[in-house]
């Protein structure tokens, strides 16, 4: 695994692109998410593409481009260029350094993902505690990107939670090495662990094999972990019967599963692709529509499954 490791009076860094308040939907009451850069998976799909690279990502939104050429002028590399009163932007040539973020004034460049300590982030969390104290129950929710691709940033931030006595959820694919995994066992309240398709699937849907998945996922489960599966479903692209049916069965071997979710495809992945230059196997397709929702619901629930849209929202 890669790891960003620099030290920083005794404490280790990491990148995040995102940090999210108020989340209903990612673990039980308000959460606070926070969205780790760095992800071995490829899924064709994915909803955070900008998340793929560990280090910072420039993305470039041409819609809000005025053309004014402040990037051209402070860009030490001449990766952007004005032609004929145009933006063109040489990637190949971008060394993100970030210059040209600073002085587009309408958004149209932005720099994805900074660096910080667990200290810094653990700041962040602390000010949402009145949150969850005032309704009863909360905390953070750690995403991605895979956090565990980071996974000395992950357990000091988890430990620091601990300590605060804060409810703490990790949403993983699986894909890491099992002592990674084992690290954080302690340090984690609910695991909401992806399975993205078939097993046979699993090269061409996200870049990797099911194995190390399903055996972390075996892990868990022999820990008495409390875990919700999350099920990614797109239409005609993994919403197989033979999922379905892996899916039924492996329910049966561990019933101490405590829910299904399923998260129905949306299109927002495909547009940040295209920001960040990022090639996305899928591509651009609408998103699910509630007849395939009520569709996925049903069939799923007919093979035993505790199956839920929106499943913490709901609760």
């Amino acid at each position: 695994m890669i790891e960003q490791l620099t030290k920083d009076i005794g404490e280790v860094k990491a990148t995040l692109f995102d940090i999210q308040r108020f989340s209903v939907k990612d673990g039980p009451g308000i959460r606070t998410n926070l969205f780790f850069k760095g992800c071995p998976l490829r899924c064709i799909w994915c909803h955070n593409p900008e998340s793929y690279d560990i280090s910072d990502t420039i993305s470039y939104k041409e819609s809000r481009c005025s053309g004014c050429g402040a990037c051209a002028e402070v860009c030490p590399r001449k990766a952007h260029r004005m032609v004929m009163g145009k933006h063109q932007f040489d990637r190949e040539a971008c060394s993100r350094c970030g210059a040209c973020t600073e002085v587009c004034c309408y958004g149209a460049l932005e720099t994805i993902g900074r660096s910080v300590t667990a200290v810094d982030v653990m700041a962040e969390v602390k000010k949402d505690r009145p949150f969850y104290e005032k309704t009863g129950h909360g905390g953070v929710t750690i995403s991605g990107g895979e956090p565990l691709f980071q996974p000395y940033f992950l357990k000091e931030l988890l430990l620091m939670a601990r300590k605060e006595g804060i409810h703490t959820c990790l949403e993983t694919s699986g894909f890491c090495a099992a002592e990674q995994l084992n690290a954080v066992i302690p340090l984690t309240d609910l695991f909401l662990f992806d399975l993205k398709g078939e097993k046979e699937a699993y090269p061409r849907l996200t870049g990797v094999r099911a194995d190390e998945i399903y055996r972390n996922l075996d892990l868990l489960l022999e820990n008495k972990c409390r875990v919700v599966i999350r099920i990614p479903l797109i239409s005609g692209v993994n919403d197989t019967e033979n999922f379905f049916g892996e899916l039924a069965e492996f329910y049966r071997c561990h019933p101490g599963i405590e829910a299904f979710e399923i998260m129905p495809y949306h299109s927002m992945g495909a547009s940040k692709a295209v920001q960040a230059a990022i090639v996305q196997g899928l591509g651009k397709r609408p998103d699910a529509a509630e007849e395939e929702k009520k569709a996925w619901l049903a069939a799923l629930k007919e093979l035993g499954l505790p199956v839920f849209i929106n499943y913490f929202k709901n609760k």
